[in-house]
């Protein structure tokens, strides 16, 4: 995707794109973030699932459990604040009449929030 996002001019200044161009950008750079979220949230688990193999402290098991269960809590959160920072969801990436979209406090707030629960150890 940021392959064919870069091959339509992803990386040019906005003056030098086609409407269409800038569309096909912002839709290709919403999937890779979108499937960003959920790569990085599988990543952990399966590290987690992983070490619950070599473990036989249920100390360490519980521990192990929670952060898969708080993996898949945030990814949710994060998930529904990235699907719904506009409506309609096309207004992401291309021009729409009466869209209703985050503010940018709201949306510095919700940036705030997923890199900040992306980072926790």
């Amino acid at each position: 995707m940021t392959i064919q996002a870069v091959s339509e001019g992803f990386g040019r200044r906005v003056q030098y794109l086609s409407q269409q161009q800038r569309e096909s950008i912002g839709l290709h750079t919403i999937i890779v973030f979108i499937v960003a979220l959920w790569t990085s949230a599988f990543a952990r688990i399966s590290w987690a699932l992983l070490l619950l193999q070599f473990t036989a402290s249920t100390t360490w098991r519980v521990l192990l459990k929670c952060m898969v269960g708080f993996d898949l809590v945030i990814l949710v959160i994060n998930e529904t604040i990235v699907l719904t920072q506009c409506r309609p969801m096309r207004a992401m990436w291309d021009v729409v009449p009466d869209a209703q979209c985050f503010t940018v406090s709201q949306t510095w707030a919700s940036a705030v929030f997923v890199v900040g629960m992306r980072i926790y150890p």
